[in-house]
């Protein structure tokens, strides 16, 4: 595979670099001192050559816990309404 031109947030495809966009909505979250439990809608785009494409929407559901100051995952779960094919992945 060619590295030139390849960004760490890109996905090298034959035809050039895409991208591949998460959008997020409808955040839930529930917090109880140390532990938090968050899910959210999702919306996968791939941008490529001008064009924005769906992939899937999806749901994110996350079990979070402090560790110090900061919240780090616990447990995450990423499920997509259908499989999703990536050229060059």
């Amino acid at each position: 595979m060619q590295r030139s031109g390849i960004s760490p947030s890109g996905t090298p495809s034959a035809s050039g670099l895409a991208y591949k966009c998460v959008m997020r909505s409808h955040i839930r979250a529930e917090v109880d001192e140390n532990r938090a439990r968050a899910s959210c809608d999702l919306l996968n785009d791939l941008a490529k050559n001008g064009t924005c494409e769906l992939l899937s929407p999806g749901e994110d559901d996350c079990r979070l816990v402090t560790a110090g100051t900061k919240w780090r995952f616990e447990y995450r779960l990423v499920m997509l309404d259908r499989l999703v094919k990536i050229e060059g992945r």
